[in-house]
């Protein structure tokens, strides 16, 4: 079969640059030659036996000005963060061709996928893409806050002595959650063509699970934490994770302050001692709540880590884990998890097996990709110029996009106060509900406060504050601000103690106290939106409970000992009557939690094996009670409290059982109708053996009476005993008197002191 022939190897670009050039003087072949065009193509154009603009097949719909335009328009939508998909152009087209009724081939006037794919080809500078979905706050952030935010960190390292840190890649640490599908999407698949009803089978089709990732610059891959909703990890799901993974527990399976406090608490920070880490080292994070708190801030500072948040509704930009991480980490999930069904048969990943899986999609990551990531952001090397400022929708590619004015919040409202007389401010206030009525030289400066005063009490409606103050109408937010504002003089000028969440992200233990213990605060929370902002909350009923204030804390399982745990726990209001249970820490190594369900199997086991053992002493009672008695008839066992009595002291406390002794060995093996002292359940008993059977003794014991004396009891007591179980051998019990006591001298040192 000939080859497939080719045409056009050349742009028709380079064709009008030839003939200009051939025009001007050039030879025609050397031309021809440098564009690699056939040089009878261009002799044809030049002679006008061909168009110069190469037309080939049916003419368009539209003209060529109309799909320019068309081009132009999406090009322009899609820069301002407003995209257009394919079926907003193919309305658009048939909208045209309808109400001026060309002549169309399409049915019903609606071009198809022929069309649309031969339009993307025409004009090859458009691109069909998935676009990212970003809010509002993201596509506000900017250039130049983005490379303040940049050189402040490199300034707080340095005022901190710590700049060293950005020369060394084990050091800077980038940490953030996502979520993973147990069953993902396959996208397209493959089947029968003309089949209508082409299904994927799936048990749990939206089920998420949060997952932590902890990077470092060096593309090191610190041990990720996995959040399963779960008050107490299941066995089966703690054998199948890593022994150096973390495992945290939280309602919903969401991170938590509590999780995140234990995840750097058991699993990141002795994870950094054991690779022989530098500290301090610095921990980049987003600015959620879970994250940043008093506790967090805390240990961190204990443990020399330098706790800073990435720029607000930047992470896209700026964060390592965002930029280049987590993508590739989830195409890798769902090729394992593909791979994983095509393999076992199973429709779903459980809980259970989430863990392996995603174990080795990590081993799956390289390090170029997350060397990349930091390199992408600036953060290794350190450089502010390596960041993508095109990703910003201000950024200055994006041609005809104004930049949008700041969100009008109460600092503006107070500022503009500020700078007006004091007087003013109280005519403003006066006629803050109606129209101006004064001075008419101030009546545009009236009308612009007013809007600002507008503004800023309907976004107190709509947002709803992080703290938990007292509820405000707009109108008493406002009358707060309004009576703030002489303080609020004497502070704008020195700002010192201020929490500048833009020129300094370090949250500090001090600040945060700070904050709290002042009536009023000044919390500078700088955004993209809200570049030098500063918001007065009124913290003064805020109840405060640090951990030395708190009381009724759980006790820890022993199975996690070494664990650090949340410090403190909210306390048992009034009288309420408390269920008892061992406290279980938010988030610790797998290995830990191994642990703990190996020692719960030991005692379930021990609990068993005290069963058996009981059922077998029944079992063979009533066996040699047939045997006595001659007669098949079952002999119902005796109820439990006749089968033994207990054995108290004379003391004042009537619940003072014996002493528990240690076990004593047995030096000669018991006879039958050798008297012995055996144990049963921590207390000790005298008796007679009845009957051997192995490592079986069936045993009559006697019971206590008064004076140190023992007797036997109106009902025959005779029990099947282990081996283990019996303390030492006796003499033979000293009658007392007629009455039938016994004095036994062995059991003294196993009796109580009285």
């Amino acid at each position: 079969m000939p080859p497939k022939r080719t045409f056009f190897n050349y742009q028709e670009e380079d064709v009008f640059k030839a003939i200009d050039e051939i025009s001007k003087g050039a030879k025609i072949r050397e031309t021809c030659r440098k564009y690699n065009i056939p040089h009878t193509t261009v002799i044809n154009k030049m002679k006008l036996k061909y168009p110069v603009q190469r037309k080939m097949g049916p003419p368009t719909i539209l003209t060529k000005e109309e799909e320019s335009l068309l081009k132009s328009s999406i090009i322009a939508m899609a820069k301002k963060g407003f995209p257009v998909n394919k079926e907003m152009v193919v309305d658009t087209v048939k909208k045209i061709i309808t109400e001026e009724n060309r002549p169309s081939p399409f049915k019903q006037n609606t071009p198809g996928r022929k069309w649309f794919s031969g339009f993307l080809k025409r004009h090859p500078d458009i691109a069909a893409r998935h676009a990212e979905s970003i809010n509002i706050s993201r596509s506000l952030v900017t250039e130049n806050a983005l490379r303040k935010w940049h050189a402040n960190l490199k300034e707080y390292l340095i005022a901190e002595g710590v700049a060293d840190i950005l020369e060394d890649p084990e050091r800077i640490i980038n940490a953030d959650e996502s979520g993973f599908q147990t069953s993902p999407s396959s996208g397209l698949v493959l089947g029968p063509r003309g089949f209508k009803n082409f299904y994927e089978i799936k048990e749990k089709e939206k089920e998420n699970i949060t997952v932590l990732g902890t990077f470092a610059a060096s593309g090191t891959i610190l041990p990720p934490l996995i959040i399963y909703p779960y008050a107490r990890i299941p066995s089966e799901i703690v054998r199948q994770i890593n022994k150096e993974w973390s495992v945290g527990k939280s309602e919903k399976g969401w991170m938590t302050s509590k999780v995140f406090y234990g995840y750097i608490a058991n699993t990141l920070i002795p994870k950094l001692k054991e690779n022989n880490t530098k500290f301090p080292v610095l921990l980049l994070i987003d600015g959620h709540k879970s994250h940043i708190n008093r506790e967090v801030s805390q240990l961190c500072k204990d443990n020399g880590i330098i706790l800073y948040s990435l720029y607000p509704n930047a992470t896209h930009i700026i964060q390592p884990a965002d930029v280049s991480v987590f993508r590739p980490l989830k195409n890798s999930w769902k090729k394992v998890v593909n791979d994983w069904k095509l393999k076992t048969g199973h429709r779903c990943v459980t809980k259970a097996l989430f863990a392996p899986l995603l174990e080795a999609t990590f081993n799956d990551l390289s390090k170029e990709v997350i060397c990349n990531g930091f390199r992408k952001c600036g953060l290794y090397p350190f450089d502010a110029n390596a960041i993508s400022y095109e990703k910003c929708m201000t950024d200055t590619t994006r041609h005809g996009i104004p930049e949008k004015p700041p969100v009008i919040g109460p600092e503006h409202l107070l500022y503009l106060e500020l700078l007006m007389s004091s007087s003013r401010g109280r005519e403003f206030r006066a006629n803050q509900d109606s129209s101006w009525t004064g001075d008419e030289s101030a009546k545009e400066l009236f009308y612009v406060w007013q809007k600002i005063a507008k503004r800023v009490m309907q976004v107190a409606e709509e947002q709803e504050p992080n703290l938990e103050i007292n509820p405000q109408t707009p109108q008493e937010t406002l009358q707060t601000m309004q009576e703030n504002i002489p303080t609020l003089e004497e502070n704008v000028t020195p700002r010192e103690n201020d929490i500048n969440l833009e020129e300094n992200h370090q949250i500090t233990t001090e600040q945060i106290n700070e904050d709290f213990n002042s009536n009023v605060d000044y919390l500078n929370i700088r955004t993209p939106s809200q570049p030098e902002s500063s918001v007065i909350i009124n913290t003064k009923h805020i109840e405060l409970e640090s951990p030395s204030t708190r009381k009724h804390l759980q006790p820890i399982s022993p199975a996690f000992a070494s664990a650090i745990v949340w410090p403190s726990e909210s306390p048992v209001k009034g009288n309420q009557k408390r269920r008892k249970k061992v406290r279980l820490p938010d988030a610790v190594n797998s290995g830990e939690w191994m642990q703990y369900w190996n020692e719960k199997e030991d005692i379930k086991k021990k609990q068993e094996e005290k069963k058996a053992l009981k059922a077998a002493n029944r079992k063979m009672s009533t066996k040699n009670k047939k045997k006595d008695t001659g007669s098949d008839e079952e002999i119902p066992a005796a109820p439990r409290k006749m089968r033994r009595l207990r054995i108290y002291s004379d003391s004042d406390d009537d619940n003072v059982p014996l002493i528990v002794h240690k076990s004593l060995e047995v030096t000669a093996k018991p006879k039958k109708g050798d008297y012995v002292i055996v144990r049963y359940e921590g207390e000790y008993f005298p008796g007679t053996v009845e009957n051997i059977d192995g490592d079986l003794y069936e045993i009559s014991t006697m019971i206590f009476s008064a004076g140190n004396t023992f007797r036997w009891p109106e009902k025959c007591d005779k029990i099947w005993y282990l081996k283990d179980a019996i303390e030492e051998k006796i003499a033979v019990p000293t009658l007392a008197n007629s009455r039938g006591f016994y004095r036994i001298p062995e059991m003294d040192k196993f009796m109580p002191k009285m």
